[in-house]
């Protein structure tokens, strides 16, 4: 698959999720609260890293698994427009 490729499946993974679960700031701030009612203390960033982990220890596993890598490229996105709040 191109970079292009990769990339534009990657957004197309983010808009789809938004579809779902509104805008990707927001759901997050929300997961953080919730997980601050359980007593881990994460933002947002942090939540995406964790994230961001477990899909590049997975390509380490399988570098073959392409959702895998299309899920870390959007939560790296995600962290680009966040920058922009």
């Amino acid at each position: 698959m191109k970079t292009e490729d990769v990339l534009r499946k990657a957004a197309d993974t983010v808009e789809e999720r938004r579809g779902s679960y509104g805008d990707t700031k927001k759901f997050f701030d929300s997961v953080a609260q919730h997980l601050n009612f359980l007593g881990y203390h994460l933002t947002p960033v942090e939540i995406i890293d964790v994230l961001r982990t477990i899909k590049a220890h997975r390509l380490t596993d399988n570098p073959n698994h392409l959702d895998s890598l299309i899920d870390l490229v959007a939560y790296t996105a995600m962290l680009g427009e966040w920058l922009d709040d």
